[in-house]
This record gives C-alpha cells, structure tokens and sequence, in this order.
C-alpha cells in the first residue's frame, strides 16, 4: 500500500477485525521501517567527536599551510638574493664595458693625435704619408667598429641571460605556486572526503 487512502479502502472493505488489524500493523511496520532506528541518529556527542576530528584536521592543514608558505618565502628570500647577485654582477660587467669603451675612446683619441702630429711632421711627403694614414685610419676603425660590434654583442648576451634568468626564476615560483594551491586543495578535498 502506498498511501493512507489505499489503507482506507482496504480497511473498510476488510471482510473481519483480525483482517483490519494485520491490516493496521503492516501499515504501522512500513512507517516504522521508513525512519532510522535510534542507533542511526547521530548524538550531540557524535556531532562534537567529528567537529573535534575536523578542527583537528583543519589544524593540520593550517600547520602543513604554514610550513609551505614559510618554505615558500625561504625561496622567494633565495630567489631575491640571487637576482640581487645577478644585477650586482650585471652592473660590475656594465663598469667593465664603460672602462673599456672610455679606454678605447683614449686610445682612438691618441691615435688620431698622433695622426694628426705625423701629418704635420710628414707634410713634405704628403702623398705617401696619406694614403698611410688613410690606411691607418681605415684599420683603426674596422677595429673599433669590431671592438664596439662586440661590446654589443656581448651586452645584449648579457641582457638575454638576465631575462632568462627573470623568466626562469618566475616560471618556478609560479610553479611552487602552482603546487601549493595543489597540495591546499588536496588537503581540503581529503578533508572534505573525511566529513563525507
């Protein structure tokens, strides 16, 4: 029977009373058999052992949090001192750069007085004296045009490795990143499983 009228029906059509009364008990049974037995319901004391189980969860996972995240800043402390030594090392190299380049103008500078005092000296033979100059003059630029091509090559070099480094430090911390959100969400998706 699955409603109150079926069970009207069938108790007014019920030829006798020990018929109406099996009647009445099936229909007492099926209620009783569609509510949890007293065993079943959890207890206050059931509900505050499980919050007690879950504040203790969530303690760990607050503890485990801590850890990440203070390991997490231990490496971004590393990361930071070692871009620190790279931009130290960056500038010394930029210095370097700037003194050979200010030595190379010195010399170019000397060179081209003493160009000019052979010039004066050698007047009398002028033709000789400049197709030389004109030679030297000529080598000493392709030299400094060699001298500076490599200088900027080797500040871009620099520069490159510098943004490689930027690139390769910030793909790791966001890769830590990445795992400690993992492991969070682990963590609380265990947890929740524990509560299911």
């Amino acid at each position: 029977m699955g409603s109150f009228v079926e069970l009207y029906e069938a108790l007014s059509t019920a030829p006798d009373e020990k018929s109406r009364a099996r009647l009445i008990a099936e229909a007492f049974e099926r209620l009783e058999s569609r509510d949890p037995q007293p065993a079943e319901i959890a207890t206050h004391a059931h509900v505050r052992a499980e919050v007690g189980g879950l504040r203790a969860d969530i303690g760990e996972i607050r503890s485990e949090t801590g850890l990440i995240r203070s390991e997490f800043r231990e490496a971004e402390l590393r990361l930071i001192k070692e871009i620190e030594l790279i931009r130290q090392d960056t500038a010394v190299i930029r210095a370097e750069l700037r003194e050979t380049e200010l030595r190379l103008q010195k010399e170019i500078e000397a060179v081209r007085v003493e160009g000019y005092e052979t010039r004066a000296i050698l007047q009398k033979e002028i033709e000789g004296v400049r197709a030389e100059g004109y030679e030297t003059r000529a080598i000493l630029q392709k030299e400094i045009e060699s001298v500076r091509l490599d200088l900027t090559k080797e500040i871009a070099e620099v520069r490159q490795e510098t943004e490689r480094v930027k690139s390769s430090t910030l793909k790791w911390m966001a890769g830590m990143l990445g795992i400690q959100t993992i492991t969070i969400i682990a963590a609380v998706v265990g947890a929740i499983a524990l509560l299911v």
